[in-house]
């Protein structure tokens, strides 16, 4: 190939000057050749070139045809060899197959295409020089355009139409032959190209994605392909759509990145309302949560991945959507996990017994499992500061005579329910950060009867668990059901700074719990 283009270029400097614009005229040699090659009797080139790519072809010569100036600046007859040179007609291109989109068809077609460009190209280089030449290869950018024409609307797939598009900008157009087509004969191109490709990127990105939503409904999660299936089928998908845009040109980049953008919102839309209603359903009908933790994971990879893509129009709007989405399904869990929590410690501290059920359904309900181990450390994370609050409040709600049926010695009692209830946390969810939880003060709280002391150790719980912690506002309970009196808890809770300090709830008088 190296040798064709140096023939090419030493052919253009005998003499090779660019037509000006103005000297543009319509060329009657090159319109009764163009018309001899599309309107023919061959049945085979008929088959080809239908009627309709017959009256394109014909649209694209009335927009393109240019006259043959000669370098002396006239117009009119050109030399004899450019007159008599025989040029590339629509039967000599090869036959396109019956189905351009089966197999390998297209590309098999165009490498087919350019032997048949290059050939004549390097014929033109040993028949003509200067003007004539690129008469020549402006004759034969247009009939290749025209061909070029006819297999874009052949076409069916945008995997095809990327296809198409990128030889014609790496292949044809990357050729160093020194005359580029006509610019109205590129912009042409481009504008038809994308107006066949946006389209079908939409239609069949649609499609995809809501066959991606139709099985979902369906699956059954047996394993870690089905558990991440869904996002990672949206996310590869999206990816290659935009990676061939990307490589095609920054325009079409541009275009195909907003089609996505707009038709993930509609996925994340619809696959949210439906998660929703489906997981508000299952929360008194089912044991099982994994498609909640199926469902949170889908929801924050799909989010991750949208936050990353500079150029969606419509990231803040899809990350939105997830965000409540996985909110929606963490407090859904709690619901869960407060109910399991209510129903055995209500009547846990009313007899002695040995270790809480709750912790046996909690091994139940989330089973230890190796591909959905970062979500259940989320989900565990909160389980343990909600069974925590519970755990305190029904101890605080306990009588004093009930608590010694059940312990003769609760602050002990209540360390070993701690480290066990830490201990099955830590063993469902590995390496999760168990947070600061005032059931961990109690024991301090029942030894010491200092009330400086109290302040100090409430505090000091007050400051680890954090403002929002719904446990501040069980110091009250807490106090009175240790025994001190209102005015001794008034004191202790007027050492807590004003905008800190634990709302009242409920008062009990139980007096000294035995501890």
């Amino acid at each position: 190939m190296g040798s064709f283009k140096d023939k090419i270029k030493r052919s253009f400097k005998k003499g090779f000057r660019r037509p000006q614009k103005d000297s543009i005229s319509p060329s009657t040699n090159n319109n009764n050749d163009l018309q001899e090659g599309l309107v023919h009797e061959n049945p085979a080139a008929h088959d080809l070139f239908n009627t309709a790519e017959v009256e394109r072809s014909q649209e694209l010569h009335n927009v393109l045809s240019f006259s043959r100036t000669r370098s002396d600046g006239s117009s009119g007859s050109e030399s004899d060899s450019w007159e008599h040179m025989p040029l590339l007609k629509p039967q000599d291109f090869p036959k396109p197959p019956a189905d351009l989109d089966q197999d390998q068809n297209l590309k098999k077609h165009l490498v087919s295409l350019w032997g048949i460009v290059s050939a004549e190209l390097e014929r033109f280089c040993h028949s003509g020089s200067g003007e004539d030449l690129k008469n020549m290869i402006d004759s034969c950018h247009q009939r290749t355009f025209i061909h070029l024409h006819g297999l874009l609307q052949k076409i069916r797939s945008s995997e095809n139409c990327f296809v198409l598009l990128t030889w014609v900008k790496q292949t044809y157009l990357s050729q160093e032959q020194l005359a580029d087509p006509e610019p109205v004969l590129l912009t042409d191109w481009d504008n038809k190209a994308r107006q066949k490709l946006i389209p079908q990127v939409q239609e069949e990105f649609s499609k995809s994605l809501s066959k991606i939503l139709q099985q979902n409904r369906t699956q059954t999660i047996d394993d870690e392909e089905t558990y991440v299936g869904l996002y990672v089928d949206v996310i590869q998908y999206t990816s290659s759509m935009i990676q061939k845009a990307q490589s095609t040109s920054p325009e079409l980049h541009n275009e195909v990145q907003e089609v996505c953008s707009q038709e993930l919102m509609n996925f994340v839309t619809s696959y949210t309302a439906e998660q929703a209603e489906t997981l508000r359903a299952s929360v008194q009908k089912t044991d099982e949560t994994i498609h909640f933790l199926k469902t949170l994971r889908t929801c924050e990879e799909l989010r991750k991945y949208v936050q990353l893509k500079e150029n969606f129009s419509l990231k803040e709007e899809i990350t939105s959507k997830l965000k409540d989405m996985e909110a929606l399904i963490l407090k859904l869990l709690m619901e869960i996990i407060t109910e399991l929590a209510e129903r055995d410690l209500r009547g846990y501290f009313k007899k002695p017994r040995h270790q809480m059920q709750l912790l046996t359904d909690l091994k139940t309900r989330f089973p230890k499992t190796s591909y959905f181990r970062d979500e259940q450390k989320e989900v565990m994370a909160q389980a343990y500061e909600v069974i925590a609050h519970v755990y305190l409040k029904r101890l605080i709600r306990t009588s004093r005579w009930k608590l010694k049926l059940w312990s003769s010695a609760v602050g002990p009692k209540v360390s070993s329910d701690t480290e066990e209830l830490q201990g099955t946390i830590l063993d469902l969810a590995p390496g999760v950060q168990l947070g600061k939880v005032m059931l961990l003060s109690v024991p301090e709280v029942l030894k010491n009867k200092d009330i400086d002391t109290l302040k100090l150790i409430l505090a000091g719980s007050q400051k680890d668990c954090g403002r929002s912690s719904k446990d501040l506002d069980l110091i009250p309970d807490l106090l009175r059901w240790k025994g001190l009196s209102r005015s001794q808890v008034t004191e202790v809770l007027e050492a807590f700074p004003e905008d800190l300090r634990p709302r009242t709830g409920y008062r009990w008088s139980f007096g000294c719990c035995c501890c």
